[in-house]
């Protein structure tokens, strides 16, 4: 239950995002983090929990190299 609550939580904060961001960054697959989320919060046709786990195994640890890098070049910018 707690890895389905920080996806939501992921997903709603992503909904925060300016678009010129995510634009900078299309690699990212933000409207599919949203879209989870909105699956998660709703419980349309209940969770599946097979989806879940694919996502904590496959989806984000890229999410976590694409943010790192996002963080990279930030500070990177920061620096200068």
């Amino acid at each position: 239950i707690a890895v389905i609550r920080r996806l939501e939580i992921m997903g709603e904060a992503v909904k925060y995002i300016s678009e010129d961001f995510k634009k900078k960054y299309p690699e990212v697959a933000w409207s599919k983090i949203a879209g989870l989320r909105d699956v998660l919060i709703h419980q349309y046709f209940g969770v599946n929990l097979k989806r879940i786990w694919k996502v904590v195994k496959s989806d984000l640890p890229l999410l976590k190299q694409e943010v790192a890098a996002m963080m990279e070049e930030f500070n990177d910018k920061k620096e200068i």
